[in-house]
């Protein structure tokens, strides 16, 4: 089974057949580890410029966290996220899939989170030293960016977001089963006007909660401290009407009526407390 996958590479049609193949051994079987070796032997000699490669590395990504291989699976799902470049042949329409890309990035995003999380209360960073475990959202056209610099002689981060994306940039923080978040303050100071900063905390039942959009003055520090407490549900909240504990804390940055419009905007954090 595993010759024949690694000899049909040149058929699109047995490219489709082999990966059909693999998901069939993985959910029928059970069995990740045959599945794995056949979504390899399926982007062998591949690149991805061909049909299927970011469909093919993204389950083999999957397949590859179901055996606890972590760092295999995170090259496999970056693989998958990766923008497809130019091509020619037109049969690579497949490898278009931008939600199979979505997906692949919003799965990295979430094992970044797993390993980077805040697991007491309270804490606090001011950024003199690395360490802020804040993960970038996963949407975006990658030119978000973060960085340690001098503000006034003290080190701040220094967030640059996107702005014309369909989701806000965000800032996430995940907090781990034994902690309890109550209150987030921080010192938050904008290049120039025209943001707001947002506090979205996602509870234990998945429902988000929010702030509302807070101004930030252009050049100036602005201090905030948002309660847990006095955030309200989104639309989509389907469940208990007081927020559980809370699971993620995202920062989201979204342009005012000041803004000139899509672009990225330059913001920076300072003395971030949660408590």
């Amino acid at each position: 089974m595993f010759l024949w996958a690694a000899s049909a590479l040149a058929d699109p049609t047995a490219d489709w057949r082999a990966l059909y193949e693999a998901r069939f051994v993985e959910i029928a079987d059970g069995t990740p580890g045959n599945a794995v070796l056949i979504y390899q032997a399926t982007l062998l000699d591949h690149d991805p410029a061909e049909p299927l490669f970011s469909t093919t590395a993204f389950w083999l990504g999957r397949a590859q966290l179901a055996l606890g291989l972590i760092p295999e699976a995170q090259a496999s799902l970056r693989a998958a996220a990766a923008e497809p470049g130019p091509r020619g042949d037109r049969r690579a329409i497949h490898q278009l899939d931008a939600g199979v890309r979505d997906s692949a990035s919003a799965l990295l995003e979430e094992l970044a989170l797993d390993a980077a999380l805040v697991s007491s209360l309270p804490v606090s960073w001011d950024f003199a030293v690395p360490g802020f475990p804040a993960v970038r959202g996963w949407r975006g056209d990658g030119q978000d960016g973060l960085a340690i610099e001098p503000v006034d002689d003290q080190p701040a981060l220094r967030w640059t977001a996107s702005l014309d994306q369909g989701e806000p940039a965000r800032l996430t923080l995940r907090f781990g089963p034994g902690t309890s978040l109550r209150q987030l303050g921080l010192r938050a100071r904008a290049d120039e006007a025209g943001l707001a900063l947002r506090m979205v905390v996602v509870d234990e039942w998945g429902d988000p909660w929010s702030s509302l959009p807070i101004p930030l003055s252009g050049g100036a520090w602005t201090a905030v401290t948002v309660s847990v407490r006095d955030l309200q549900p989104r639309s989509s909240a389907s469940g208990p009407r007081q927020v559980g504990r809370v699971v993620d804390l995202r920062l989201e940055v979204t342009p005012t009526g000041g803004a000139d419009g899509p672009g990225s905007g330059t913001l920076f954090l300072d003395d971030v407390t949660a408590s």
